[in-house]
């Protein structure tokens, strides 16, 4: 019986049936955890069209925080500091992302669509000069105020403006060159006319 060829046929099938199970099972490992990222990303859209406001409170309220962790490391690693990190920091980032960039961008740009729609001869720069002009220095000018507010509020004082380097020499250079540094990017955003921020 082991000399049949048919037998001889049917144990080769096996073998390689249990050769290819292990890569089978590999390969739809892979295709579920490459499809990890597009179905958050779907999950992400549909919550974007139910509740905008909402989710890009939360959104920019991690990603300020997160933006706020990243500095207080790299000013450490540079310092080489073993204090601890900020927290009320975080929280305060947290706090403005949430309640006032989130909220505050996504009302601006519809806005801006509203006023300047697609049809309107040179819309594109139209809307990077408003946005370039005259969203980004005031928003500027708003993070300013409101973080010292919030740091104030913290030590149980009132807004203090003199002293505050957020609105002397710092932030008066940030009010002058951020339209240098951030230009380019926004241009090429707003050419691609990509608005991530509008609800479509």
């Amino acid at each position: 019986m082991p000399d049949c060829p048919l037998f001889g046929e049917r144990r080769g099938l096996l073998r390689a049936g249990t050769a290819m199970a292990p890569a089978a099972s590999r390969l739809r490992a892979e295709s579920e955890f490459g499809s990890l990222p597009r179905r958050a990303l779907a999950q992400y859209l549909l919550l974007l069209k139910l509740y905008p406001v909402f989710t890009k409170a939360v959104s920019s309220g991690i990603l300020s925080a997160l933006g706020n962790l990243l500095a207080q490391m790299i000013e450490k690693k540079q310092k080489k500091d073993s204090q601890s990190l900020d927290v009320r920091g975080l929280l305060r980032y947290l706090v403005y992302g949430f309640f006032v960039t989130g909220p505050l961008s996504h009302y601006f740009y519809l806005f801006m669509e509203y006023w300047i729609p697609p049809e309107v001869p040179l819309a594109i720069v139209k809307r990077l000069l408003l946005d370039r002009l005259l969203f980004a220095p005031a928003f500027l000018l708003l993070f300013f105020l409101i973080v010292n507010l919030l740091e104030e509020t913290e030590k149980g004082r009132l807004l203090q403006f003199h002293g505050h380097p957020g609105l002397q020499g710092e932030g008066c250079q940030c009010l002058c060159h951020q339209d240098e540094e951030w230009l380019l990017a926004c241009t090429a955003n707003e050419l691609e006319d990509v608005d991530t921020l509008a609800v479509h």
